[in-house]
């Protein structure tokens, strides 16, 4: 079966829980950011091996990306997972102040 594309906009994933943004897809997203983040060829300074998952207020984010976290520190990676609700900025500064490669929300 193919896999649906994932649509991203200019503030992150754009599609609706349970129908495009699914557990699936999620892994999807997390797979590629953890083998992109990693890639010796990747140019961006910054620690590969750690990743902040922050969510917001929709359903079911604060559990996609706790399992996403999770997906991740299984494999080696460190894990900074946010205990509340994140705006974007804040992720974005937080990923800038502390040498990070990337996020996920």
């Amino acid at each position: 079966m193919p896999s649906t594309p994932i649509a991203f906009g200019t503030d992150g994933w754009r599609g609706r829980i349970g129908r495009e943004v699914t557990f699936d897809a999620v892994f999807r997203v997390v797979d590629a950011m953890a083998a992109w983040t990693v890639d010796p060829a990747n140019p961006d300074p910054g620690d590969p091996w750690t990743l902040a998952f922050v969510h917001d207020t929709r359903f079911l984010s604060p559990e996609l990306s706790e399992e996403s976290a999770d997906r991740l520190a299984a494999r080696g990676f460190r894990v900074l997972l946010a205990d509340g609700p994140v705006p974007t900025p804040c992720a974005s500064w937080h990923v800038k102040s502390r040498g990070l490669r990337g996020a996920s929300r």
